[in-house]
């Protein structure tokens, strides 16, 4: 048998697949006479090899393709072919960053052999990918050339996931990008405050935006116009303002202009120049479909007037707040639907609150997850309320 795949036949098994689903030609592939085919994985036929590598990150895919011919020939003619998910950060050599060491070891890795091995394997399943994270590589590349790919090789209007946290570009750069795939649905901007002057035109062009993760950037008055209607998750933790009230301000357009919104992550903090008042009362009242809610930062329950009755909210997670008290357990008690509740107490050793402030958790039938970090949470607290919620699976107190 021939140790090569002629045009040909490359050309014929294109044509099959057309008609017949990969798992029925893919046995056709050839294979080496000079391979070890009658142990291992070798034995079984080519499309059982294709479903187990189809189901590989891509750095496990670089390695089986360089074990040999025929699963060379398996993954240049079908696996990356069918690859929809390009996460950059997968191949690199070190899965822990966290040392300075690995760090710099994964800074020379990618100057000599990363970034050619990078262009080289967007060129292999561009034409059919999906979702693009650039994100893992912001400190070790410049990305020039893979923009030029990203902006060439993939379809017009086929990306849907794009992940740009951190990555240093400029604004025309990301003006290209949604111009190319204006369907867009998940976006990720966080750390990108070189130019969030000017974001409300990238917005206006993404009509089908779903998801937006837009942290850790500076806010004005015109960062989060033009949001589309379509919007359901909105992520702004660890954002600042470059005046007083621009987060009231853009909390509340956000409620007029997304009102399908369903979570919304936030930090709160008085400590610096961010102060939530009555706005984020009103912004949440306005809101009728918002399921989940994360809210951390260092401020009070009374310091943004209170919480609305929120009759949706399966999701709650407090942060990092001063003051845990009576009203707060409350207004969750209220929360009929909640299924999943996360509270931590670091400042105030149960100053503002009592056990039977507690209790008011055992209101909230239909919880399933429970995470308390509280001075006052006492055993017999804790059996009340996992005694009055029957479907409570999971529970933590300190």
């Amino acid at each position: 048998m021939s140790s090569s795949i002629s045009m040909q036949e490359i050309r014929a098994v294109q044509q099959k697949q057309q008609s017949t689903p990969i798992i029925g030609v893919a046995s056709h592939l050839p294979t080496n006479d000079d391979e070890d085919q009658e142990s291992g994985i070798n034995e079984l036929p080519a499309e059982i090899i294709i479903y187990i590598f189809d189901m590989l990150d891509t750095r496990s895919k670089m390695r089986v393709e360089a074990v040999c011919g025929r699963w060379k020939r398996i993954m240049v003619h079908y696996s990356w072919k069918t690859t929809t998910r390009f996460v950059a950060s997968d191949i690199l050599p070190h899965s822990n960053q966290k040392f300075l060491e690995e760090f710099k070891q994964a800074q020379v890795w990618m100057k000599k052999v990363g970034n050619l091995r990078m262009v080289r394997l967007l060129k292999k399943c561009a034409a059919h990918l999906q979702e693009v994270d650039l994100s893992g590589l912001a400190s070790y590349t410049f990305f020039e050339h893979y923009w030029r790919i990203v902006l060439s090789r993939i379809p017009a209007g086929q990306l849907e996931y794009l992940d740009l946290s951190n990555i240093p570009m400029y604004y025309w750069d990301l003006q290209r990008v949604v111009e190319r795939f204006a369907d867009l649905k998940t976006v990720k901007l966080r750390n990108i405050s070189s130019f969030y002057y000017c974001m409300e035109h990238f917005f206006a062009q993404c009509s089908l935006l779903e998801t937006l993760d837009f942290g850790a950037n500076i806010l004005d008055t015109t960062s989060l116009q033009r949001l589309p209607p379509t919007l359901r998750s909105l992520n702004l933790s660890q954002c600042s303002e470059i005046t007083g009230g621009v987060i009231e301000y853009n909390l509340n357009l956000v409620s007029t202009t997304c009102p399908k919104l369903e979570c919304l992550e936030l930090d709160l903090r008085n400590d610096e120049s961010i102060v939530i008042g009555d706005g984020l009362h009103t912004a949440l009242s306005n809101l009728k479909c918002l399921q989940k809610l994360v809210l951390r930062g260092k401020t009070t329950i009374l310091d943004f007037g209170g919480l609305p009755h929120m009759p949706a909210l399966k999701n709650l997670t407090k942060h990092q707040f001063y003051t845990l008290n009576d009203d707060l357990f409350r207004w969750i008690g209220e929360c009929s639907q909640l299924e999943t509740l996360h509270l931590l107490e670091s400042y105030t050793w149960g100053k503002w609150y009592t056990g039977n402030g507690l209790l008011h958790l055992k209101n909230l039938r239909q919880l399933k997850c429970l995470g308390l970090v509280a001075k006052k949470l006492t055993d017999v607290c804790l059996m009340a309320i996992a005694n009055s919620n029957p479907e409570l699976q999971a529970k933590s107190k300190k």
